[in-house]
């Protein structure tokens, strides 16, 4: 990661309205990633299909 990267997360860190939506952001890309990984799972038990 590029000094240049950090920089431009962090403005759009602080574009952002509140820490809440920060949260929600977050909140939601981990529940997103957690229904992927289960459905994976069990459309895939062997793990086949696993990146």
């Amino acid at each position: 990661m590029g000094k240049d990267e950090v920089v431009e997360i962090s403005l759009r860190v602080r574009r952002v309205s509140s820490l809440k939506d920060v949260e929600e952001l977050v909140v939601v890309h981990l529940a997103l990633a957690f229904v992927v990984n289960v459905v994976v799972n069990l459309k895939d038990p062997l793990g086949l299909l696993s990146f």
